[in-house]
């Protein structure tokens, strides 16, 4: 259990410093934020799951954000049957391993 809680632990913290250099580097990104918190908010100090998921730019922010800088960037796999991967075939029940950093760009 520590694992995991330590884990969406590092995760989230990673992703948070990592979006407010993003952010601390692109005032327009900011600007933009900024304005669709205030157009979904308006005056209201209410805010719920309802607000967030209206917040689709930020999402996209937070989304870009994870793609350049992903907080686990080696990840291992096992086939469940044979794969075509590219120009490679991988057979059923083999492991493998991928950097993910590369595969966003």
């Amino acid at each position: 259990m520590y694992r995991f809680l330590g884990a969406g632990h590092e995760t989230t913290s990673t992703l948070l410093t990592w979006t407010l250099y993003i952010l601390s580097q692109n005032e327009r990104v900011v600007k933009k934020l900024r304005e669709e918190i205030a157009t979904v908010m308006g005056d209201s100090n209410e805010f719920g799951i309802g607000e967030l998921e209206k917040l689709t730019y930020m999402s996209h922010v937070f989304k870009e954000v994870f793609r350049m800088f992903p907080p686990v960037s080696i990840v291992a796999r096992r086939t469940t049957c044979e794969t075509k991967l590219g120009e490679y075939t991988l057979p059923a029940k083999v492991y493998f391993v991928y950097y993910n950093k590369i595969i966003g760009y």
